[in-house]
């Protein structure tokens, strides 16, 4: 817990109250308390930024990580030592948007990761009032009661994203609502903005106050707040430089996964042919012994059958007995054996076959 009355000692700020908000928030029968003092407070966990809080409040702050590469968030807490008001700037549990399609391989991933959403830009009303209803619906009797353009938080970011240019896309808005609790009206009012940077990231800056007092001083002093906070140029230096070596990081292990993929698909790939050359070869040994079987079958039938093979250049015929001379008859292509000893020429029709020899 980090409590301004024995922690922080710092220069004092005096400011005046601001008008009240009658036009949103209407009469109140309630005592201005005024405005308090302020003291400065610095980052206790990162020391990456100071700002001003009321003196003698309970208050809180801090740079919040979700994971070791995540994007640093920077909070602040306070409440009045009555505890009438309660007070925040920026709200950790928000992710960083990213928008569909931008980043398509990521988007599949993005369930794992609480710090990241792919969602459309929401312009900071609409955001505004969402914001309001998850956070406070539940309250008796809640309702909105306005929403207003926040000029100067439109400003603040404006001047924060100058080096962006026109690639940021920002709104800012006052959203106001109340609701009941414990038998007492309860005045809140968030200051919300949502940044849209290069069409494909956005983020969402919210900071808010409730109170059963006066809200206009609920708000001028979250407003001081929010615009005394500084950031540390050393801690900004330190962070650029942790950011790049995590990209880098980040890319030598993307690297080093797509050559332990692509090793992999080569291991598989070498792997698939050895299985195709060893079925290869066990094809052409089953080819290899289907022919020699069907030669070693003929071989058996011509035996039984008493035939023969008889081959001329490349054709090929079969002959009854195993003879010296082979007779053919040029029409019918049939074909007849003879041996030494036989003396009838007078087969019309047949000649012989002086280049067929027996198998």
């Amino acid at each position: 817990m980090y409590t301004t009355k024995n922690n922080i000692v710092s220069k004092r700020v005096r400011t005046s109250a601001c008008a009240v908000l009658i036009g949103l928030f209407g009469f109140l029968s309630v005592i201005s308390a005024g405005v308090p003092e302020f003291v400065e407070a610095i980052d206790p966990t990162e020391q990456a930024f100071r700002l001003k809080v009321p003196q003698g409040w309970n208050s809180q702050l801090g740079t919040a990580r979700v994971g070791a590469n995540s994007t640093p968030k920077s909070w602040m807490t306070s409440a009045s030592p009555g505890g009438e008001t309660y007070l925040f700037v920026g709200d950790t549990r928000l992710p960083n948007y990213m928008v569909p399609g931008a980043y398509p391989m990521l988007e599949q991933y993005a369930h794992t990761d609480p710090t990241v959403a792919v969602s459309q830009y929401i312009e900071a009303a609409k955001f505004g009032a969402h914001y309001a209803q998850q956070r406070y619906g539940q309250a008796q009797n809640f309702r909105l009661t306005g929403t207003t353009p926040d000029a100067a938080l439109d400003r603040h970011f404006r001047n924060e994203f100058k080096p962006f240019g026109n690639q940021a896309y920002i709104t800012a808005a006052f959203i106001t609502f109340e609701f009941i609790e414990s038998g007492k009206p309860v005045y809140g009012g968030l200051h919300v903005a949502t940044i849209l940077v290069q069409n494909s990231n956005w983020i969402a800056s919210v900071s808010g106050f409730t109170t059963n007092a006066v809200p206009a001083d609920a708000d001028q002093t979250l407003q001081t707040i929010m615009y005394s906070f500084v950031r540390n140029p050393q801690w900004q230096q330190q962070e650029h430089q942790r950011t790049q070596a995590a990209m880098a990081q980040s890319q030598a292990n993307h690297q080093a996964r797509m050559r332990a993929n692509q090793q992999q698909f080569d291991a598989h790939q070498q792997m698939m042919q050895q299985r195709y050359d060893a079925a290869d070869r066990q094809n052409q040994q089953w080819h290899q012994e289907q022919a020699s079987k069907d030669r070693g079958h003929d071989q058996f039938t011509d035996y039984i059958r008493d035939q023969q093979n008889v081959y001329n250049d490349n054709q090929q015929g079969k002959v009854d007995g195993y003879n010296e001379h082979i007779w053919v008859n040029p029409n019918t292509g049939e074909y007849i054996g003879t041996d030494d000893h036989f003396e009838d020429h007078s087969l019309e029709g047949f000649e012989e076959w002086q280049q067929g020899y027996p198998e």
